[in-house]
C-alpha cells in the first residue's frame, strides 16, 4: 500500500483528516479510536477521560459523529457550575454574578459596565485584551485567567481571538445586570 499521508492519532481531528485524505494511514497508540472522547467502565461506573464536548457547527460533521457513535451519543445542553472559594458559580460567570460574594459582585458589575462604556469596535490583539474589554479586570483575573492557565496552559496574551465565536459569549449588559440580581435561564455557549 502506498500513501502520501501519515496521520498520528485517531482522535476526532485525526479521523476527520483521514476522511478527507483518502489513502492516508492513521496510527493510534491506544487500543481505541476517539482520542480523549473515551469513557472507562469500572465497578459499574463510567469515568470520562476528557471533556466530551463538541463545538462543531458543521451539520455534516455533527451527523457523521452521531451516526458513528451509535447508542452512546447524547446531545445535551450542559449546565455548568464551578466550586470557587466556597461558592457554586454558574457558567458563564459574567451572567451569574449573583453567585459571587456581594463585594466581588459589585466590583465585577462596575468593571463590566466601565468596559462596555470604554469599548471600541476594533478587534483586540489577543485573548487577554478581549476579556478585559468584555468583562473587566476582576472577572478576567479571578476566572478567565485562572481557567485559561489550567485548561489551555498558555498565557492569555499569547492566544489569538479567532477561536472565540460560538465558544465565549460577548458581554450583553442587560443579561449581566439581570444575572447580578436574579437567576437567569440561558444556554451556556
Amino acid at each position: 500500500m502506498h500513501t502520501n499521508t501519515i496521520i498520528l492519532g485517531a482522535g476526532l481531528t485525526g479521523l476527520g483528516a483521514a476522511r478527507e485524505l483518502p489513502g492516508s494511514v492513521v496510527y493510534e497508540a491506544k487500543d481505541h479510536p476517539g482520542g480523549h472522547v473515551y469513557s472507562h467502565h469500572q465497578g459499574g461506573l463510567y469515568f470520562d477521560e476528557g471533556a466530551h464536548i463538541c463545538h462543531a457547527k458543521d451539520p455534516e460533521w455533527v451527523e457523521l459523529l452521531k451516526k458513528n457513535a451509535g447508542d452512546v451519543v447524547r446531545m445535551d445542553q450542559s449546565l455548568v457550575s464551578n466550586w470557587w472559594h466556597g461558592h457554586w458559580v454558574t457558567y458563564p460567570v459574567q451572567n451569574h454574578l449573583r453567585d459571587l460574594p456581594v463585594d466581588l459582585r459589585i466590583r465585577a458589575l462596575t468593571e463590566v459596565v466601565e468596559a462596555q462604556v470604554q469599548s471600541n469596535t476594533s478587534t483586540p490583539a489577543h485573548y487577554e485584551a478581549w476579556c478585559l474589554a468584555q468583562y473587566g479586570e476582576t472577572l478576567t483575573e479571578q476566572f478567565y485567567r485562572e481557567y485559561t492557565t489550567k485548561y489551555w496552559r498558555t498565557p492569555m496574551a499569547d492566544m489569538d481571538v479567532d477561536w472565540l465565536a460560538g465558544r465565549l459569549l460577548p458581554s450583553q449588559l442587560q443579561r449581566i445586570i439581570h444575572g447580578a440580581i436574579a437567576p437567569l435561564e440561558e444556554k451556556q455557549s
